[in-house]
């Protein structure tokens, strides 16, 4: 059976009326659907706000002075305080005041060493703090060494030897932790009585810098004066930056690994040395 001539040219126009979307719609390339690569975000940069603490404290160490005071302003506020003697305490509260603008309610931290904010404590205290917090100053040249306790806690301030304070490099403190183990109850016939005073651990001076919980503290130098009659004098400008972890001081003392070991040279048995004869 033939088909007309006209019949077939009306199915070849409609097979390629049907094969030209099958073709132009089929799988495209991989290059064309994948997605563009995302780029990593970039890390995130801390804002620090522009804030500072400037300090100018005064303080005779061996006697009752008026001139005795302790300054400190920020960007907005200045505080001028002294003891008074008439209330027993400070005139103006400026320590208080310090603590809230240094303390970090977040993470319930100062941004200061605790050790700065008890040294100027002393200067709008009686003078009798002094000597019930053993105050110390030991000096050899301008390098001082600032020794005290504070509620259990021992604190150790130490210049440079041009009298500088770094903040926080400069500060250290002592806790004592009680290492007391848990009494038991002792026998009736025990002859043994139990210590009553607890055991408290070997501890060490470590850096009273702020914990690292906090993104900002601040840092700066403080600079020091003590006359021979007593006077002690702090002065400086802290600025808010950002809490970055102190560098890793390198160990002086070389590793177990890198000591080199002596090699130990085995006598053969021909050449170990024999005991002399006994004499008979």
């Amino acid at each position: 059976m033939k088909f007309p001539q006209k019949s077939l040219f009306f199915f070849s126009i409609f097979f390629l009326f049907i094969s030209i979307p099958a073709f132009s719609f089929g799988k495209k390339d991989k290059s064309e659907t994948a997605e563009p690569a995302q780029e990593s975000p970039a890390p995130e940069t801390l804002e620090v706000k522009k804030e500072q603490l400037k300090i100018n404290l005064f303080l005779d160490t061996a006697h009752q002075n008026e001139k005795t005071r302790f300054t400190w302003q920020n960007t907005a506020l200045t505080y001028k305080d002294y003891f008074d003697t008439v209330s027993g305490a400070s005139k103006v509260h400026s320590t208080k005041n310090l603590r809230e603008f240094v303390f970090d309610k977040t993470t319930k931290n100062f941004q200061i060493p605790k050790g700065l904010y008890c040294l100027c404590l002393f200067a709008v205290a009686s003078p009798d703090y002094l000597a019930k917090d053993t105050f110390k100053i030991a000096q050899d040249g301008l390098k001082l060494l600032i020794t005290f306790t504070h509620r259990g806690n021992e604190y150790k301030i130490e210049s440079d030897e041009s009298g500088i304070i770094h903040v926080p490099e400069s500060f250290s403190i002592l806790i004592p932790e009680n290492t007391a183990p848990k009494t038991e109850e002792t026998p009736a016939d025990s002859t043994e009585q139990a210590d009553a005073s607890p055991a408290h651990a070997i501890s060490e001076f470590k850096e009273d810098r702020p914990e690292t919980s906090l993104k900002t503290i601040f840092t700066g130098k403080l600079k020091t004066t003590y006359s021979a009659e007593g006077i002690f004098t702090l002065k400086g400008t802290l600025k808010l930056t950002e809490n970055k972890e102190p560098e890793a001081q390198p160990n002086e003392e070389s590793p177990a690994s890198e000591i080199p070991e002596t090699d130990t040279v085995e006598m053969p048995p021909s050449e170990t040395p024999m005991e002399p004869e006994k004499t008979k």
